[in-house]
């Protein structure tokens, strides 16, 4: 992800790849050894809160480019095999990870719940305080309500942005093979290795069948 980042920002720059040299590494390890100065992490891609400790700790550095260059190219997203959306039960787990999912956003966007809910969130995953939170919220794209999400994977633009992707990560050797990528539910798309489906999306927006 951080390497696609870094490249497609250099396409859009006008640079070449083949000028750089890119290093796989920790995102936690590559923070610390920028925020020590050390001669050889001369720049790092990184995501928050490293972003955010990295700049704290050195006035000298900047941010060059983000992951807003390049919207809907790099998407966090929950990933469930078709096995297990299979299994007895498979449904209902997708559909109850969603909508916690939504629950929080929706925590989130309430003045009365806003703050707690970001204090319980950096104390769980990273000890981040509730300012630096702010900072995260703010700085992260969040599809935080269904429509927003159903938009997004039956958006006409997703397809060629997956393909983009692919093309990427079979060229840097990161898959062996260009998987097949399908859009829309099961019987929509069957054979596809990597599918995009809001079906699951849609169910949580409808609520539970009456």
């Amino acid at each position: 992800m951080s390497e696609y980042c870094f490249v497609r920002n250099l396409e859009l720059l006008g640079q070449a790849e083949k000028d750089y040299t890119f290093s796989s590494m920790d995102p936690g390890a590559a923070a610390i050894a920028m925020q020590q100065g050390k001669a050889e992490q001369q720049a790092i891609v990184v995501w928050n809160p490293f972003v955010i400790s990295t700049l704290a700790k050195r006035d000298d550095v900047r941010v060059l480019f983000d992951s807003t260059k390049i919207p809907n190219e790099i998407i966090d997203s929950v990933v469930v095999s078709k096995e297990s959306l299979e299994k007895e039960g498979g449904e209902a787990f997708a559909c109850a990870v969603i909508d916690a999912f939504y629950q929080v956003n929706a925590a989130i966007a309430d003045p009365a719940k806003r703050n707690d809910t970001l204090i319980a969130i950096g104390e769980k995953f990273a000890n981040v305080t509730l300012e630096d939170m702010e900072k995260v919220v703010q700085q992260t794209k969040f599809y935080s309500t269904p429509d927003e999400g159903i938009a997004l994977l039956t958006g006409s633009e997703l397809p060629d942005i997956m393909g983009r992707v692919v093309d990427f990560c079979a060229s840097h050797g990161i898959v062996e093979s260009k998987p097949t990528l399908g859009y829309g539910d099961a019987a929509e798309s069957p054979d596809a290795a990597v599918r995009f489906d809001p079906s699951f999306i849609q169910k949580v927006k409808a609520g539970p069948a009456k």
